[in-house]
């Protein structure tokens, strides 16, 4: 998970979907911690979103966690909510067992809930120029076809083009 010295106690809250971690959560940013740790912000509401932790999203958001906060290659939350529930990229145990039973990727009520708080829908990362709903795409088969429901209720384009030219469509192929 990328855990270092510079990982804040707002962010090991963020890093797991433990029902529990969002009343640390809540706890932490009552007291004055912010979604803006050492690695910049965003990285809490992002690890929230993709370890499908909707309370902990909910509780960062009430808190004021920027719902287009970017972090690593101008990834956003509303990205990694896409990929909730990839379960190899977790490492926490309980997390791990959780994504495992879920029957699909994605997490459609933290995509929601950050379209309601303006989240860019077309938002692109830094070197694949990849837009969340082109991430559900690269996904297809395994994506909840409710995540890209929301995503295209919210605005997204089928005919924005990855830095290989491709768009939505194409990428599922």
């Amino acid at each position: 998970d990328g855990i270092d010295a510079g990982t804040t106690p707002l962010m090991f809250a963020c890093i797991s979907s433990r029902p529990s971690c969002a009343a640390v959560a809540e706890i932490l940013c009552a007291a004055g911690a912010r979604d803006e740790g050492g690695h910049g912000d965003g990285m809490c509401l992002a690890y929230a979103a993709l370890y499908g932790a909707v309370d902990t999203v909910r509780v960062l958001l009430r808190y004021g966690a920027s719902a287009n906060a970017t972090f690593s290659n101008a990834t956003t939350a509303l990205h990694q909510a896409v990929c909730a529930n990839e379960w190899n990229l977790y490492k926490n145990p309980w997390t791990i067992d959780k994504a495992k039973a879920a029957t699909s990727l994605g997490h459609q009520g933290i995509v929601r809930l950050l379209l309601k708080h303006g989240a860019a829908v077309h938002a692109v990362t830094a070197t694949e120029r990849s837009t969340p709903l082109m991430i559900a795409a690269d996904r297809s088969g395994f994506v909840s076809l409710g995540v890209v429901k929301e995503l295209l209720r919210g605005g997204a384009d089928l005919d924005l083009v990855d830095a290989n030219g491709n768009n939505a469509e194409a990428i599922a192929r």
